[in-house]
């Protein structure tokens, strides 16, 4: 039987507190039912028809329709990664960001559709400079993210440690457009797995950012531990923030994943720095379903957190 590993937040790191986490649901996670989170939507997903095959159809522009809604004063141009800032200590895992060029990305022209809605765009202090990265709702008060994106593995002091600050913005779509306004968050708000905190293992590169339930209409994506045969072949759905594209901007690529390894998804969907974090997810009867959380790559494939019966029971502790 699989068990629970210790967790961190920022808060129990400096008081010595240790999260645990588990649950009794490892025969059913084994068999690979499928366990979506309870606050996946509860009405109709816009736009998911052409989500099964997400290049034929773009959602609408943002038009004049939407001008109620509010926006932030401007947050700059694009940010790096701040995975740049964490991977030169990480030994045994790929040294940069791989963005491949086998597919287009096509913009989410419309993020005020779920499940663009549920995705965020994450402005990253640490260290005084600033970075950028993805995440995704699995509750009203609950984002998914990178570890990396919370904590950086770093030699340089001034860096290394929990970041400084996170402003989160759902649903963001360009410089100064935020519709459903944002949240700025310090590290008290953050959870990460103690295997990215203490080692650096990219199998364990992920952690959650708890914010105010102010987001309810921007909806939560479902996840669930699917089998090897479940994953290999699935075709999953990449959105985020890229950093290579247009500030602010939201970009999707659609591929069947390759064969897992227990901890790790590996494919070939078309990603760059500043996704990282971002949901890779498919998509059963209408809903989407997050499989695993993207990471970084190398030079012949991109991989990510593989959510397996242990980061299944984490999430759910953490949601």
């Amino acid at each position: 039987m699989a068990h629970s590993q210790g967790n961190r937040s920022a808060h129990e790191a400096e008081t010595g507190r240790d999260l645990g986490g588990g649950c009794s649901s490892d025969e059913a996670l084994d068999e690979g039912l499928l366990h979506a989170a309870s606050h996946s939507l509860d009405r109709p997903l816009p736009g998911l028809a052409s989500l099964e095959s997400p290049l034929e159809t773009a959602p609408r522009p943002v038009g004049p329709a939407d001008s109620h809604l509010s926006a932030a004063p401007e947050t700059g141009a694009s940010f790096p990664d701040i995975g740049t800032a964490s991977f030169p200590v990480r030994r045994s895992a790929p040294r940069r960001l791989r963005a491949f060029q086998t597919g287009p990305r096509i913009p989410v022209l419309d993020t005020t559709v779920y499940p663009f809605s549920a995705i965020c765009s994450l402005t990253i202090t640490a260290g005084g400079d600033i970075y950028s990265g993805t995440g995704w709702f699995i509750s009203p008060r609950t984002i998914v993210t990178a570890g990396h994106n919370l904590f950086v593995r770093s030699l340089n002091p001034s860096i290394n440690g929990w970041v400084q600050n996170i402003r989160v913005s759902p649903g963001r779509n360009g410089v100064s457009m935020e519709p459903f306004n944002f949240v700025n968050v310090d590290r008290r708000a953050f959870i990460c797995a103690d295997g990215w905190i203490n080692t650096g293992d990219p199998s364990q590169d992920y952690g959650v950012i708890h914010v105010p339930p102010m987001f309810p209409q921007v909806g939560a994506f479902g996840f669930s531990a699917f089998p090897d045969a479940g994953l290999t072949g699935l075709l999953a759905h990449i959105s985020g923030y890229p950093a290579n594209k247009p500030a602010g901007t939201q970009w999707i690529d659609s591929k069947p994943l390759g064969r897992p390894t227990p901890t790790q998804l590996l494919y070939n969907i078309d990603t760059s720095a500043g996704q990282s974090g971002a949901p890779i997810y498919t998509v059963l009867n209408g809903q989407p379903i997050a499989v695993g959380i993207h990471t970084n790559g190398v030079p012949d494939t991109n991989f990510g957190v593989r959510i397996n019966p242990m980061v299944h029971r984490n999430l759910l502790t953490w949601r």
